[in-house]
């Protein structure tokens, strides 16, 4: 299978890897049948987990984390351990951090323009989380274009710690 595809069950596969149509072609012992995809851009920004809830977070293999927007996007990943919101006037309003107090900035990215969004994983090792801890990430998404304020929010994401 092409990188960005996975199979995800016999009747599920996932399409990460571009933008634009995609052939997919299905063959079973009786036969084959194909059809083209048009894929798209979210309509609005969207943040996932790769291990969220119910599944459970790694302190070894770390946090890896999906962002996807418009190309160009700035996106400012946001991480704690509270699900308290933060309202910051103006700048953006999350559903995370405590009202500040309990917020940290995971990674800053820029969306990229050939498949709409950006992976990266976040290093856990050595990070004192014992097993059961709640995990909540959310990201803040500034128009590349624009620069305007306040920033987007999207969804939270929530992931534990594992045993």
């Amino acid at each position: 299978m092409p990188q960005g595809w996975t199979l995800v069950n016999d009747g599920e596969i996932e399409l990460r890897a571009f933008l634009g149509p995609a052939d997919i072609v299905l063959t079973s012992s009786l036969g084959s049948d194909s059809i083209t995809l048009q894929l798209q851009l979210n309509a609005s920004p969207t943040l996932e987990l790769a291990s969220s809830d119910p599944e459970t977070v790694t302190t070894t293999a770390g946090l890896t984390i999906l962002t996807a927007s418009q190309p160009g996007d700035i996106a400012y990943v946001l991480g704690s351990l509270s699900n308290v919101p933060t309202s910051l006037p103006g700048l953006a309003s999350v559903d995370l951090g405590n009202g500040g107090l309990a917020l940290l900035i995971l990674d800053v990215r820029v969306i990229n323009g050939t498949n709409g969004y950006e992976e990266t994983t976040v290093p856990l090792a050595g990070v004192p989380l014992p097993p059961g801890t709640k995990l909540f990430v959310q990201a803040a998404v500034i128009d590349g274009t624009t620069l305007a304020l306040p920033a987007v929010s999207t969804n939270l994401q929530v992931g534990t710690i594992a045993p």
